[in-house]
């Protein structure tokens, strides 16, 4: 939603739009909508292997867009991630060195190091002070002292998507609330018992009739909870000013990713419910649509403070559910353990 917003503000912008055909197109936004479809004037239009044509008017649809080729004055590049087009930075953000590739891909960071020896491995705790590292553990926590996180994980096959190469894919059956099973309207489709992880995707977004059901079982369960006017991109939102707080968030219900080899990956409120203000914290679902590429795509907020081992020697995650349970976090790893 946010690239969306984004993309609106660019009326009288001039850029090129490279299409997933290879078509080039070329002139300037008179209006982008909620879909990205994105509407042009004065447009050179550039076929791949023929020569350009020239029209007025041009309409582009967003899902046939690969990616925006943004103006130099907005200090931006493009970047193609997933399914949906992105920009990025020309910078790195503050703080960072750069931008790195954790995909199944030849360019992945894991692949690299692969070939200089180091196991195709990659771990990775998202937080305040994130940490990512590759190859063999163990991997030390500072608090409580010694402890190498691996003991904490429980493991889930790293599965293969027969249209997309580069994810990471896990399998699920179903989800529940509070051990209550969501029973979803529509019959899960075989295709949909992959769940992707993307870090470039900010909340854990659900094709409709998953994310409908979670929404409303999800409402259910809180209904002795005030409610406050919704908070874009999301459609549940909760007074929290009574509720007080948890080691492991606000005590809401958690919800289960019921895993296909059995298990749970299970989100507790400090990574179900985003904070809006000091009183008001949406549910940090988005409805991807009905037509959403996947069923489930696990987003970075989901993975907060969990620490992810992907072994792609054995094509096998392991996860740690919120570390907060562990009285640890993100931030608390010992890079001189042993040293």
């Amino acid at each position: 939603m946010k690239l969306v917003r984004f993309l609106m503000k660019l009326n009288n912008e001039t850029v090129s739009i490279e299409l997933k055909n290879g078509t080039v197109v070329h002139g300037t936004i008179t209006g982008v909508d909620i879909s990205m479809n994105t509407h042009l004037k004065t447009v050179k239009l550039t076929p791949k292997g023929k020569n350009p044509v020239t029209m007025d008017h041009l309409s582009v649809r967003g899902n046939n867009i690969r990616y925006y080729i943004l103006p130099d004055s907005l200090n931006l590049e493009t970047l193609l991630v997933e399914e949906a087009p992105r920009v990025k930075p020309k910078k790195a953000a503050a703080g960072s060195s750069g931008f790195a590739s954790l995909s199944n891909g030849s360019l992945s960071l894991a692949s690299q190091f692969s070939n200089s020896k180091v196991p195709k491995k990659f771990g990775m705790c998202l937080g305040d002070q994130g940490v990512i590292f590759f190859g063999e553990g163990p991997f030390y926590l500072l608090l409580p002292p010694g402890r190498d996180v691996t003991q904490l994980l429980s493991y889930t096959p790293l599965l293969k998507h027969p249209r997309d190469a580069l994810g990471h894919y896990i399998g699920f059956k179903g989800i529940s609330i509070n051990g209550q099973a969501v029973k979803f309207i529509e019959r899960m489709h075989l295709s949909d018992n992959l769940v992707k992880l993307s870090t470039i995707t900010p909340y854990t977004t659900l094709k409709s009739y998953i994310y409908k059901a979670l929404l409303r079982q999800f409402a259910k369960a809180t209904r002795g909870i005030p409610r406050v006017q919704k908070v874009a991109p999301f459609d549940l939102c909760l007074n929290t000013s009574n509720l007080g707080s948890t080691r492991v968030g606000l005590p809401v219900p958690q919800v289960d990713l019921q895993l296909t080899t059995g298990g749970n990956w299970t989100i507790f409120g400090a990574n179900s419910m985003a904070p809006i203000s000091n009183d008001v914290a949406c549910l940090a679902f988005v409805n991807g649509g009905k037509k959403a590429q996947n069923a489930i795509v696990i987003g970075s907020y989901q993975m907060q403070h969990n620490f992810l081992l992907f072994d792609l020697v054995q094509s096998r995650l392991g996860f740690s559910s919120l570390l907060f349970f562990f009285q640890t976090t993100c931030n608390n790893f010992n890079f001189t353990f042993g040293v």
